[in-house]
């Protein structure tokens, strides 16, 4: 198409002859035709339109609505009319509606030609000025150029208008772009300024969009980053930083890295700097302006062109570390007072005081034998107790190797010993911070650990082997022992200072055999569950117990308590087989009655000797100085009732 003079009066003899007639003459493009069409039907004054304008506080509204995108839709327009300079133009911006949001150019337009419709605030569609290069703009969904009388109003038409929208990420028009100069040969390249003003504009809006969603990003996620640039200086922090730090963000930001990782700084260094690789440090620990932070650090370097531009940190107090691995090893309560079974008045009444203590952080001490339950009352505890929420760490002193108990309890750091793990590990102090630690048979632990453990529980603080700093340990401990301390504080095996440490509130939890009604309570118990169970999973179907069955379970002595009565009906349970009721044959040998059993025909020295051996443990030679006789004399005494010593050894 040549745009000369003769085609804008040619434009002109066109738009004059459907002004008169209302006919299109040839040669009008389609849609300016299609949009004359329109701009009639709308009832368009030609001469004199009805130009609808905004009140000042609607039109404050609408810029606050568009605020967004008039920030960055005006630089690119001054862009524009700086790359136009020398002509007269007027670049403006318009809402998909058609009101003019802003503007930038001449005068001439603004005050002059054109009138009122070049002023912000201005409605510019088909039914307020007719055709426009804004309303075609937006219905062709393209950029368009409107050249003089192709203008349904006459007094656009000594201008070109040149428009183009923007689109928003879900396809929508946004604004558009709008461009009227003078009817002149250059008129053809402003439509490509626009549409590139249009699409530069489109493109900060999605980078825009991007860089906010890092920011929500940054803002919401639970773990901290850190953004290093090449400096290793620190460039962003998300919110979770500054909180695990308490610390202000403007606090950090320049801030070097590399001075907070204290010790660690030349191999932090060397190993972002000289590998593309993540890196991970289980365990840094963080100097934050004096303040120790104990943390999981992830490190990514970035690499641009083969060379090292900063690197994005992902970090993780090691407390919330701890907790996800306490949460994946199953280290919390399983068990609840509702969950012990008895009808025993001294168990009832210690557990009341139990309830009423466990909201305290009181050093418990759980005495009383083997097999008793003392783990399932530490559980209770823990369970209403106002650390139930975190973990509960169960530690038996009694299975730690010797040369490991120190670091099995209290950690160690990178290079403590030989075999160490290269970064260092928690110990199950730590892991239990912020919850309860249940030391079982803690009359085990060697004499030199019971010297660092009364330290702990004096403290609540503890060095990790090989460390440095202590770190400060939020726990409540429970302690149990199948062992008589005051004996073994006499025998020098058990401090005690330790001992009255740990008894700040102390409860004997009394043996299966001395709780009346509780073996055929808990037989029963241990019955349904294995019913319940095996009915559940198909295998199995509903039995019960004979009559001598029971009989024999609540004369028995039980040395080994409550975890041998549940073995014991176990084990009859799957002997029964097919039989649907469980009788004294399915007992094993040690429990079945015989004729002539010393339990039926001595029955008071049995219960007395049963008792003997379970308080000695099963030590023949101290159960006979206690009776006065010789061990030979004891040895006979015991088979002739037929209880056998190794029943009661612990």
């Amino acid at each position: 198409m040549q745009i000369n003079h003769t085609f804008y009066q040619h434009l002109t003899e066109q738009w004059q002859r459907f002004a008169d007639t209302g006919e299109i003459p040839s040669g009008v493009r389609p849609e300016i035709a299609e949009s004359w069409r329109r701009s009639r039907a709308y009832g368009v004054d030609m001469e004199w339109p009805v130009i609808s304008t905004l009140s000042d506080v609607d039109f404050q509204c609408l810029c606050e609505e568009n605020r967004s995108l008039i920030d960055f839709v005006m630089p690119v327009m001054k862009r524009i009319h700086a790359l136009v300079s020398g002509t007269k133009n007027l670049i403006s911006l318009h809402t998909p509606e058609g009101y003019m949001l802003a503007y930038c150019g001449d005068e001439y337009y603004h005050n002059g030609q054109g009138g009122s419709s070049f002023r912000i605030g201005v409605k510019w569609d088909e039914e307020s000025i007719g055709t426009n290069g804004v309303t075609l703009a937006l219905r062709l969904r393209k950029p368009v150029q409107v050249y003089g009388a192709e203008h349904y109003c006459r007094f656009q038409q000594d201008g070109t208008c040149s428009a183009a929208p923007i689109f928003g990420e879900d396809g929508a028009v946004l604004g558009i772009i709008n461009m009227a100069g003078e009817n002149t040969t250059g008129s053809l390249h402003t439509m490509g300024l626009v549409a590139l003003g249009a699409f530069s504009v489109e493109k900060q809006l999605g980078l825009a969009h991007s860089y906010q969603l890092l920011d929500d990003t940054f803002a919401t996620i639970f773990e901290g980053l850190i953004v290093l640039d090449q400096d290793l200086c620190i460039s962003r922090v998300s919110r979770s930083v500054t909180q695990m730090f308490q610390v202000r963000e403007e606090m950090l930001l320049k801030t070097s890295f590399l001075k907070l990782v204290g010790s660690l700084e030349p191999e932090f260094e060397q190993s972002l700097r000289c590998s593309a690789q993540p890196q991970s440090y289980p365990e840094m620990e963080l100097d934050i302006f004096g303040k120790h932070v104990s943390c999981n650090v992830s490190c990514t370097p970035t690499i641009i062109n083969d060379r090292f531009r900063g690197a994005l940190l992902l970090i993780r107090e090691s407390k919330t570390v701890n907790t996800l691995v306490n949460h994946l090893a199953g280290n919390t309560a399983h068990y609840t007072f509702d969950s012990i079974v008895t009808r025993d008045k001294t168990i009832l009444q210690a557990m009341e005081i139990m309830k009423s203590v466990a909201s305290t952080d009181c050093t418990i001490l759980l005495e009383g034998e083997s097999g008793t339950g003392k783990e399932l009352f530490a559980h209770a505890i823990h369970s209403v107790s106002h650390r139930k929420s975190g973990p509960f760490i169960a530690v038996n002193c009694a299975s730690l190797p010797h040369s490991l108990v120190e670091s099995e309890l209290f950690g160690y750091e990178k290079g403590a010993f030989s075999g160490a793990l290269g970064q260092g590990n928690p110990g199950k102090f730590e892991l239990a911070d912020g919850g309860t630690i249940f030391l079982d048979e803690i009359g085990e632990l060697p004499l030199e650990i019971q010297a660092k453990l009364l330290r702990v529980l004096d403290t609540h603080r503890a060095y990790r082997l090989g460390g440095k700093r202590e770190k400060t340990l939020n726990i409540r401990v429970i302690a149990a022992t199948n062992r008589n301390l005051a004996k073994e504080i006499q025998n020098y095996n058990f401090r005690a200072d330790l001992y009255y440490r740990l008894n700040v509130l102390s409860f004997y939890i009394p043996p299966l055999r001395e709780r009346a009604g509780d073996t055929v309570l808990l037989a029963e118990y241990f019955l349904r569950d294995l019913n319940r169970k095996n009915l559940r999973e198909g295998s199995g179907f509903h039995k019960e117990f004979s009559g001598d069955f029971l009989e024999r379970m609540q004369n028995y002595s039980w040395p080994g308590n409550v975890r041998e009565l549940q073995n014991v009906v176990l084990r009859a349970y799957y002997c029964s087989g097919s039989d649907r009721i469980i009788t004294v044959d399915h007992l094993p040998d040690a429990l079945r009655p015989t004729e002539g059993t010393p339990l039926a025909s001595h029955p008071e020295e049995y219960e007395q000797m049963t008792r003997l051996m379970a308080r000695c443990g099963g030590d023949t030679e101290m159960a006979a100085r206690e009776l006065g006789m010789s061990r030979a004399t004891c040895y006979r005494r015991l088979k002739e009732l037929g209880i056998r010593p190794k029943d009661f050894r612990r």
